[in-house]
């Protein structure tokens, strides 16, 4: 039997967030906007979290946009997760001109 994880701090503040409903020219921008907003401001950074943050995602908005968020969610996970050829240091890849 599995025991209950106990919510980090950082899901614990994002349980606290509040949703924006917003039109768009853009959502794929604006999601993965939003969700480095979330991850910067909340210090969500453990793969846990992260999948949390997209399950929150996930429930919050329309099927419709099920597709784009998990394309935003994914170019942001490969960024934090990727390895260096040279180094096996995790690093986060931030393109301010995409933010």
């Amino acid at each position: 039997m599995r025991r209950a994880r106990r919510p980090s701090k950082a899901l614990e503040e994002l349980a606290e967030s509040v949703a924006v409903e917003k039109d768009s020219d853009d959502p794929y921008l604006d999601f993965r906007h939003s969700m480095l907003q979330m991850i910067l401001e909340n210090e969500i950074y453990s793969k846990d979290d992260l999948r949390q943050l997209l399950n929150c995602f996930l429930q919050l908005n329309s099927p419709c946009h099920h597709g784009i968020i998990v394309r935003a969610f994914t170019e942001i996970w490969n960024g934090v997760f990727s390895v260096r050829p040279c180094s096996t240091k995790l690093h986060f890849a931030y393109n301010s001109r995409e933010y």
